[in-house]
């Protein structure tokens, strides 16, 4: 009797070396998977990225805008001018026709903010990442890099 407990229990350990091996190899296999998944499509944003950058920029000035702020209780005044880096392109050589619809978008966001808001350095970024979707909504994708301010003042 204590021969067939003993092959009982040397079967019991070779089977679960054999699942303990299994399940390595399909946890092995499956890093592989995400971790190749994820270079590809970090590869691709990166090519993306260096196609943005090997397209000639200009930068184009949207001259001052003042603005009333959201503020309710107090009146307050945003000056701002305003510079976009958009990638140069053919269709859009002259933008000065432009140019109304551009500063409308910018009115637009600017006159939505309150004076708390863009007292700090990530209101200031996040109102950068605003007024890039909108003139980029009035121009097209992807053709406004950057905002830039280049002067900033609130009353």
């Amino acid at each position: 009797m204590t021969g067939v407990f003993l092959t009982g229990r040397k079967s019991g350990k070779i089977r679960i070396f054999i699942i303990a091996g299994v399940l390595a190899a399909i946890l092995a296999g499956g890093a592989v998977f995400f971790f190749k998944s994820k270079a590809s499509k970090s590869k691709g944003a990166k090519a993306h990225a260096k196609k943005l950058e090997e397209k000639p920029k200009e930068l184009v000035p949207l001259d001052e805008f003042i603005v009333n702020l959201a503020d309710p209780n107090q009146p307050r005044y945003l000056k701002v001018q305003i510079s976009l880096e958009i990638i140069a392109d053919k269709k859009h050589k002259n933008l000065e026709e432009e140019k109304p619809k551009l500063r409308d978008a910018v009115i637009t966001v600017l006159s939505q903010k309150k004076y708390n808001q863009l007292l700090s350095a990530e209101g200031k970024a996040h109102l950068k990442e605003e007024l890039k979707m909108a003139c980029n909504n009035v121009l097209g994708h992807d053709k406004v890099q950057e905002v830039l301010f280049t002067d900033f003042a609130m009353q």
